[in-house]
């Protein structure tokens, strides 16, 4: 297969998925507009949780008053090498 069939095929389904999510988002924030703690339908449960509380710790910036040393800031920093795929509409001709 060409890769600028490829190449569209991905954009094409990027586009899908962001609309999609644009839609889930909707239907949830109607469900949430209307106070719905759960609904049942013929194949799925949606339930909904509310006001739910989540703490995260910044230990970056607790570190960072001690101020440590750069040999210990190295010494505990990983780097990870990943691949990324990235996708713009190109201009209709």
């Amino acid at each position: 297969m060409k890769n600028s069939i490829i190449a569209d095929q991905i954009g094409e389904l990027r586009s899908i998925v962001k609309k999609q999510q644009d839609r889930l988002k909707e239907l949830e924030g109607i469900l949430k507009d209307n106070g719905v703690v759960t609904a049942d339908g013929e194949l799925y449960r949606v339930a909904i949780s509310y006001d739910v509380q989540r703490s995260t710790t910044n230990w970056a910036k607790i570190a960072k008053r001690f101020e440590p040393s750069r040999q210990l800031i190295v010494a505990n920093t990983t780097v990870s090498v990943y691949d990324r795929v990235s996708v713009s509409a190109l201009p209709k001709h």
